[in-house]
């Protein structure tokens, strides 16, 4: 079945940001281009660092910040089967000839997914730290949904009720009373599974959350990305005493614990505990 393991991040200065996840999280180069793109790995995930202006980039879109995904494949073929019983418009592209990505396709609301038959380079290890989380702003949530679904074969890795009353009380430190339970609730987007405008799909490995229509968020496209770690609250504060970055803790219902900004503020979360829900009936944490 196709993978999520690829993400791209258009950036001013990609040696800086390989550093930072190297130090912090443990992050190995993989390679990198003449133009300045550098390619690292948690174990899993191959993540293009794409140098802003770089000439030998062949992205249509400048904008800093997280860029585009990318899918592991076995068949193109099946690939292009799928996207045809679910949107006939809807086109693959192939991809220069030379670097990681052979196909791309654009989803429903515009993000790019590239896609391998012949992988993305990595050793395909979930080591820890290591990428579990993608979340993506989208207009519509549901038909991006459908489109993962039906395409790559993802699925439904909403949270129960219950899921989320475990995570309300791993923030609170006990198990909350209904009054704390619902006030931890009120205004958040992530409280249930149906009727809020998020869906979470998962593909065994990585968790996916595709964000609804949110003031707060008014950039569409990939929106952050989350880490499973040890020890978050610790790490988090020992990178912002040397490199300054902003900090946040997460609201009590969500997956993560908390949340920092990388030093071109991309945004990424870290959770320990709570982990993230990669499949149906599956979650990756790390256990007390």
């Amino acid at each position: 079945m196709p993978r999520l393991n690829h993400l791209a991040i258009m950036c001013q200065d990609p040696d800086r940001l390989k550093q930072f996840y190297g130090r912090w999280f443990g992050f190995e180069e993989l390679n990198r281009t003449a133009g300045g793109t550098v390619y690292i790995t948690d174990g899993y995930f191959n993540v293009a660092l794409m140098k802003q202006g770089a000439p030998d980039l062949a992205e249509r879109d400048p904008r800093l910040g997280l860029h585009h995904l990318g899918f592991q494949i076995e068949s193109i073929d099946d690939v292009r089967k799928r996207l045809e019983a679910f949107d006939r418009s809807m086109q693959i592209t192939e991809r220069p000839k030379g670097g990681y990505a052979e196909y791309r396709v654009v989803d429903p609301e515009g993000i790019s997914i590239d896609l391998s038959e012949e992988g993305w380079g990595t050793k395909a290890e979930m080591r820890i730290p290591g990428i579990r989380h993608i979340a993506t702003a989208n207009k519509d949530s549901q038909r991006k949904f459908a489109f993962y679904c039906q395409v790559f074969g993802m699925r439904d890795a909403g949270r129960s009720e219950d899921e989320v009353d475990q995570h309300i009380a791993m923030s609170l430190g006990g198990e909350p009373g209904p009054d704390l339970r619902q006030q931890a609730r009120v205004g958040s987007a992530h409280s249930g599974t149906q009727g809020t405008g998020v869906r979470f799909a998962g593909d065994g490995f990585v968790n996916y959350a595709l964000l609804g229509p949110r003031p707060t968020e008014p950039r569409p496209g990939v929106n952050h990305f989350g880490l499973l770690a040890r020890e978050p609250y610790e790490l988090m504060h020992r990178i912002a005493e040397e490199d300054f970055i902003r900090l946040d803790q997460r609201p009590p219902d969500r997956f993560a614990e908390y949340r920092i900004w990388d030093p071109e503020g991309n945004a990424l979360d870290l959770s320990m505990h709570k982990g993230y829900k990669v499949d149906v009936d599956q979650t990756d944490r790390i256990a007390e």
